[in-house]
């Protein structure tokens, strides 16, 4: 599927998840701050270098943080992003 490790998986669903939350770079100490993911943001950090090394994120050229590229969010679309069930109003609305 990808050249990405799991840990880099989610981490990078997390910072779409953010990104589009927030329309701000995503930077490490946030992501360890409201997500306790477990590891110290210099881990994050390594793996944010990596994901840019890879194309899923670029540097914002103001802030410390990174922002998904284009590949980040078809990676996210074709391979992360989670089915939902309609609900019958909105299944009705979708119809009109």
């Amino acid at each position: 599927m990808t050249e990405l490790t799991p840990r880099q998986i989610d981490l990078l669903k997390l910072i779409i998840r953010e990104y589009t939350e927030s329309a701000d770079p995503v930077g490490s100490e946030i992501l360890e701050k409201k997500y306790h993911l477990g590891v110290s943001p210099a881990t994050i950090r390594n793996d944010m270098v990596s994901l840019t090394k890879h194309g899923y994120l670029e540097k914002a050229y103001f802030s410390a943080g990174r922002v998904p590229t284009s590949k980040a969010f078809r990676f996210y679309i074709k391979y992360l992003m989670e089915e939902k069930e309609l609900s019958t109003a909105d299944e009705v609305s979708s119809k009109k």
